[in-house]
């Protein structure tokens, strides 16, 4: 099932996140280029990609035993065990959790400042329902400020914790559009619950396996960070997509890691 919807930097994205860190962050172009084939990504299409992740700071081409490839920075390990911790290991807090509070003054003469912080706390999913002031569940307090800190807004921002003295679900329904929040998680919980259903216990086939893991992992990705682990007594969540995400996982992950495996000569352990 590759994911034609998604760009080629995102499943590459996705390819270095899941499986690069735990091949010792290096990868031979070659093999990376391999993976991302069955994936629907061009070679030419790959490599722009990659130069770009490259430019950006987050791989470095280095040669091992002869071979050119790719490793990962410094700088990118910090952010990929961030996003592992949303993706990988989602948690949905519970109605009358604690919150993170988000508050920030920056002057109309600042206004590209004040905009890439509002696209950056819109990105870890924050909402606002009050100009100035934003709100996130609490469990990501730690994960987000290292954020905002790493794209250069620390000491823009004042934090606070804050506990719901009255029914917070008011507030949660005007900072986030809820509606449309339900309708992607049960659009998406569809699309992974048919595709869990062509994986009966007794299919054998890895590179399959492989495709099917990481498009499902692309498809949840941007919902993990759009919602933040929001109640869902306040989505009205019927079968909530981190069940069906979960299934998947369990079904498809050891089998795309022996792909993994099979292409690079490595014997891959699975994420650190």
């Amino acid at each position: 099932m590759p994911a034609p919807d998604r760009t080629a930097r995102s499943l590459v994205t996705d390819v270095v996140g899941l499986y690069i860190r735990p091949l010792d962050g290096w990868i031979a172009v070659a093999d990376l280029l391999t993976l991302l084939e069955p994936l629907g990504v061009e070679h030419a299409a790959a490599r722009t990609a990659i130069s770009r992740m490259v430019k950006d700071g987050l791989l470095t081409r280095t040669v091992r035993g002869g071979q050119s490839g790719y490793a990962l920075s410094s700088r990118a390990l910090p952010s990929m065990e961030r996003a592992d911790r949303r993706i990988l290991g989602y948690v949905r807090a519970a109605r009358g959790d604690r919150w993170l509070l988000a508050s920030y003054s920056i002057p109309e003469s600042e206004r590209r400042l004040r905009d890439r912080l509002r696209r950056t706390l819109v990105r870890e999913g924050f909402g606002t329902s009050t100009r100035g002031v934003w709100i996130l569940p609490l469990h990501h307090r730690d994960d987000a400020m290292a954020t905002l800190e790493e794209e250069g807004f620390g000491g823009m921002i004042d934090f606070f914790e804050a506990d719901p003295l009255t029914d917070d679900a008011d507030l949660v329904a005007r900072a986030w559009d809820l509606p449309r929040l339900a309708r992607g998680a049960a659009r998406l919980a569809a699309t992974v619950d048919a595709l869990i259903a062509r994986w009966p216990d007794d299919r054998t086939d890895d590179r399959a396996a492989f495709v099917d893991y990481t498009s499902v992992v692309d498809l949840w990705r941007p919902l993990a960070f759009h919602d933040p682990g929001l109640p869902g007594v306040y989505l009205g969540h019927r079968h909530p997509i981190e069940d069906s995400f979960a299934t998947a996982r369990h079904r498809l992950e050891k089998a795309a890691h022996r792909h993994v495996g099979s292409v690079t000569g490595v014997e891959f352990t699975g994420s650190k």
